[in-house]
């Protein structure tokens, strides 16, 4: 709500011919505001087609029952770790199986904690190679048109899943809601075991851009997009959605305390990775680069234009950045980019007053 506003501080602009300076208030640069997401957006789709080889790509979806959510909640940390944990290696330890395909593949993950109407809906999106290097350093194509049984990975996810929790709640490192018991958990973990689990496996794609754009969306632009507010006052908020069921857009209208409430589900913990590289695609990994000289090198499709220079209004040319001031709870100070009479002399000015803030933030 504070981007580009005085809030979030400001740098002026001075024309070297002398006309008025031009004050441009700062960008908020959070995940979650649609001015700032897209230059982030461009940004990780180049980083990813740097990483990702020229090849064909699997889109894999992991779902977490919803039986679990209450204890995600109180264990949203354990939980986001679980979920990675068991889906990389449910694919490694197939797709090392010479019975399918015998290799070490790429993945890149990607956790999503919401559905489309802000609801708590975790899942996991694993964009996999159709192919991988074996022990002696060779790559070994999927053969087949499907990477994996699709009831194998249910199984083996499942299997895999229901070991961790069950030990994790026996050594006591899960946080119980208030309305349950140690017993009453155990009961839930044991029905789950004859539940069949939700994992989808799309048909392959020629290269992994479709899926990557995708994820792009979500990890650097949050659950809520702009365009899907409707209408909003002091007490509702309407949002339209799309209902996957009837593939229409509906108009979903939330009181201002749920609305806030949903949208705090999805906010990632600080530090807690929700990106995630294995295989081939680690940031460590050689036998990649090593395949890379292999194949032809991919050309990005993605491009963004430079910051765009400030221009006086007066006499069209490019203004010069000579101050620069950020709130007091911004880190850093406020500074003077070079030595201007008009703003005093030397490079640091520790003596400006703070900007005087009208709330707290977080």
């Amino acid at each position: 709500m504070r981007c580009r506003t005085e809030l979030q501080g400001y740098s002026t602009y001075s024309c070297e011919k002398g006309h008025p300076d031009k004050n441009i208030y700062h960008a908020c640069r959070h995940r979650s505001c649609p001015a700032c997401a897209s230059r982030k957006q461009t940004t990780w789709l180049n980083q990813q087609c740097d990483r990702i080889l020229p090849c064909r790509h699997y889109h894999i979806i992991f779902t977490l029952p919803h039986e679990y959510l209450a204890l995600w909640q109180y264990n949203t940390h354990w939980f986001t770790q679980a979920i990675f944990k068991t889906s990389q290696q449910t694919l490694f330890e197939l797709l090392a199986d010479p019975k399918y395909l015998g290799a070490k593949p790429g993945i890149i993950m990607s956790l999503h904690s919401w559905g489309r109407q802000l609801n708590l809906h975790p899942h996991v999106h694993s964009l996999v190679t159709a192919g991988g290097v074996t022990e002696s350093g060779n790559w070994k194509s999927v053969q087949q048109e499907f990477l994996l049984p699709i009831r194998v990975v249910k199984c083996i996810y499942r299997g895999k899943f229901q070991a961790l929790i069950k030990t994790a709640l026996q050594a006591g490192e899960l946080t119980l809601p208030p309305d349950k018991t140690a017993q009453q958990v155990n009961q839930l973990i044991n029905s789950l075991y004859r539940k069949q689990w939700s994992v989808r496996i799309q048909p392959p794609y020629e290269h992994g851009d479709g899926v990557l754009n995708y994820l792009s969306r979500y990890i650097t632009g949050g659950p809520l997009k702009a365009g899907q507010v409707v209408q909003a006052d002091a007490e509702k908020i309407c949002l339209n959605y799309k209902n996957h069921r009837t593939n229409r857009t509906q108009v979903m209208t939330l009181t201002k305390d749920e609305f806030i409430r949903r949208l705090l589900l999805h906010v990632p913990e600080p530090g807690l990775h929700t990106v995630r590289h294995y295989g081939l695609y680690a940031a460590a990994c050689k036998a990649r680069d090593k395949l890379r000289l292999q194949w032809p090198k991919r050309q990005k499709k993605i491009a963004f234009s430079s910051v765009t220079p400030i221009k006086c209004s007066c006499c069209d040319v490019v203004m010069k950045l000579v101050f620069s001031h950020y709130p007091a709870w911004q880190k850093g100070n406020s500074y003077i980019k070079e030595s201007n009479p008009k703003y005093g002399e030397g490079l640091v000015q520790p003596n400006v007053q703070a900007a005087s803030l009208h709330f707290v933030p977080p």
